[in-house]
């Protein structure tokens, strides 16, 4: 059975998630630091779990009682990879 959110309840969710994510970009350089190489998920402007494999994040997600498809997750990549765009 599929439940199906009201489009307020959609639009806090994206509001939520949109401040998860410029949270996250504006502490990169300090979360950089402490979660190097980890996968790191962030609800309510707070880093909720890390761990270094997608899997195990999000059986702690779950776990936690939050619904990965609506949890901020990030990468931080170690400071040696080099990206080229």
């Amino acid at each position: 059975m599929v439940i199906r959110m009201n489009e307020m309840e959609e639009m806090k969710l994206f509001e939520e998630y949109e401040r998860d994510a410029d949270w996250f970009q504006e502490n990169f350089d300090s979360l950089a630091d402490k979660y190097e190489g980890q996968i790191v998920a962030v609800k309510n402007k707070k880093i909720l779990v890390t761990s270094r494999s997608v899997d195990d994040l999000i059986r702690k997600i779950k776990e936690m009682g939050e619904d990965p498809a609506v949890t901020y997750v990030k990468p931080i990549p170690p400071k040696d990879i080099l990206f080229i765009l």
